[in-house]
């Protein structure tokens, strides 16, 4: 299948969401031959991960104009970036889609989650409290988009070593009235690790049976 979805954001980044529907080969097909893509490529066992693979990259192709650099690198932490591009990214997965964001200059991060049951039997590991007390009514959606905005954040600060539950504090949910789409909004949260402290907001979006988070900052 083609772009499943572009969005424009306010802040000027590009979200672009590939639904995983082709065979392994259809997606080969989609990439021009690159040696060093190739080896990478080999080395991942799993059928589902190398699908994702080839999807989030044929998505960045899509996004990106023809005469820009498109080979993915990772940094020491596992963050992703673009090798000799000032882009930022930001990539994340689910069980049917791959999703990226990029932005010129904005440190990012982005997230998509199945709205599914077994959100209840994690809720102790990654939810404060204070952040129980605000869940009231749909406990696996907010649940769902709680710790879809979290891993967003973690992604942004793109280090490692934070503690879902301590560090990264939600501090509301808004919704948007009348966005047109099945829900819509942004959550006031921080990331509380030593001498870095940041207030942001994460977007989010339903799409389908999936909530996807994002989040930009200047920092």
């Amino acid at each position: 299948m083609p772009l499943f979805q572009t969005i424009h954001t306010p802040q000027n980044a590009t979200i672009g969401l590939w639904r995983i529907e082709e065979s392994l080969g259809d997606l080969q097909q989609r990439l021009p031959p690159n040696t060093l893509q190739q080896i990478r490529f080999q080395e991942i066992s799993s059928v589902r991960r190398q699908k994702e693979w080839l999807a989030t990259r044929t998505l960045i192709r899509q996004l990106l104009p023809d005469n820009e650099q498109m080979e993915i690198i990772y940094d020491a932490y596992g963050k992703p970036s673009l090798d000799q591009n000032s882009r930022q990214l930001s990539i994340t997965h689910s069980s049917h889609f791959a999703a990226v964001i990029l932005h010129p200059h904005q440190n990012l991060g982005i997230d998509i989650e199945p709205i599914h049951p077994r959100i209840l039997r994690m809720k102790h590991k990654f939810i404060s409290e204070k952040e129980a007390a605000q869940i009231e009514g749909d406990e696996l959606f907010l649940l769902t988009l709680y710790w879809s905005a979290k891993e967003s954040l973690y992604k942004l600060y793109g280090k490692k070593e934070l503690r879902f539950k301590e560090n990264l504090q939600i501090h509301g949910h808004f919704k948007i009235e009348d966005a047109g789409i099945e829900a819509e909004g942004y959550l006031e949260a921080s990331i509380c690790k030593g001498d870095f402290q940041l207030q942001t907001k994460v977007y989010y979006q339903q799409i389908e049976g999936n909530i996807l988070t994002y989040v930009l900052t200047k920092t």
